[in-house]
């Protein structure tokens, strides 16, 4: 194997629907009420009780994450010549296929200004060697993400500010990327606008899932959001739902009274959920077919889980039309053992509310986070 396949092997996630052992010949019971089917290149794909079946047999997933861009034509046909051969040697049975918004929207009005074929191409190819092919979006501008940048020349007061009054940079991943505010309505109508165009260029072609933006979060090193778009929409909450709360400081730096409030925790979380399911409901109602709706659950250092999200069992209970929450930080890369405050949290709220999730993994393998020696441990 050359370089540039161990690298693309690196960057590889596996996860799956459930997250556990062989899948045997274990059949769908007989009259069983799933939560979810889809049929793709068809076979009839159903969700039961955190289990996929793929006509009728409950089939594990392993699942890459193959880091290209799929938005170049010379990429793709490198991908499908040199890289596809050997992820299905190696018994990858999904591949989610990262869209950044940046590849395939330049100037980041929500238009597609890239050709899709070879897109296409690979999804066909992928189908064609037996696999399933997913479709994920990063639209965000935390940990990986990048907008396009004529976006935040057309509108600058898109971006976050922290509770010191400063523009946000994503400085806790090293990215250096400007971070937008996800109240701003130019932001989310240009992101949702994009992911609709996405999904029509791709309603001929069948996916098993489709993945939101990676790990949602506001970010982990500091606190937001004080942009005008979300002082406005904090001011609208309090006011909607008649409920005693502080009113959010005008002056810098804001005062750790009100970043505690809890009224400001569930304002943040209930928005973030929000934006979750908006991006779902953008591709799901443009595709137009019935696909999973997969999302990224990141629990990691309590102390950093409110400014990440302002409460986390808020933001979960705010998700809407989603089947499969994908955890990360499934291994506490502190403690170095399981991370079970994030499976407490999920499993808490699918139960309570009914959700009938299927519970996985995002990165349960990824190459640079884990140690070789802790492997045994973490397949488990």
């Amino acid at each position: 194997m050359n370089i540039i396949k161990a690298l693309l092997f690196l960057f590889l996630t596996t996860f799956a629907f459930t997250a556990r052992a062989n899948s045997g010949d274990i059949l769908l019971p007989k009259g069983a009420k799933v939560a979810y089917q889809a049929k793709v290149n068809g076979k009839l794909c159903q969700l039961y009780k955190g289990r996929l079946y793929v006509d009728g047999k409950y089939t594990f997933l392993k699942t890459g994450k193959p880091l290209r861009n799929f938005g170049s034509k010379k990429e793709c046909e490198r991908f499908i010549a040199e890289d596809l051969p050997v992820i299905k040697e190696k018994g990858f049975n999904n591949l989610v296929l990262n869209c950044y918004w940046h590849q395939f929207d330049r100037d980041g009005d929500g238009t597609i200004d890239v050709d899709t074929a070879p897109l296409k191409a690979v999804i066909d190819k992928i189908n064609e060697l037996g696999m399933f092919a997913s479709i994920a979006v990063e639209t965000y501008g935390v940990g990986g993400g990048t907008i396009p940048k004529q976006f935040f020349k057309r509108f600058p007061d898109a971006i976050a500010i922290d509770s010191t009054g400063k523009k946000c940079i994503d400085d806790e991943y090293g990215k250096g990327t400007a971070v937008p505010s996800l109240f701003d309505k130019n932001y989310l109508k240009a992101t949702r606008l994009y992911i609709a165009n996405l999904a029509r260029a791709l309603a001929d072609k069948d996916i098993l899932n489709f993945e939101s933006t990676v790990e949602p979060q506001y970010i982990g090193n500091k606190t937001l959001d004080f942009s005008p778009a979300a002082r406005k929409a904090y001011k609208e909450y309090i006011q909607n739902n008649a409920i005693p709360a502080p009113e959010m400081p005008a002056e810098y730096p804001v005062s750790r009274e009100f970043l505690d409030s809890p009224v400001f925790g569930i304002f943040l979380a209930e928005n973030l959920g929000n934006w979750v399911s908006q991006d779902i409901k953008a591709f799901k109602d443009a595709y137009k077919k019935p696909v999973f709706a997969a999302v990224d659950y990141l629990d990691a250092l309590e102390e950093t889980m409110r400014n990440r999200m302002g409460n986390p069992e808020i933001f979960l209970a705010s998700l809407k039309d989603v089947q499969i929450i994908q955890v990360n930080w499934s291994w506490h890369l502190k403690t170095r053992s399981p991370n079970d405050k994030a499976y407490a949290r999920v499993r808490a709220i699918n139960r309570i509310l009914n959700r009938n999730w299927a519970i996985s993994e995002h990165m349960t393998l990824n190459g640079s986070d884990f140690r070789g020696a802790e492997t045994p441990a973490l397949l488990k």
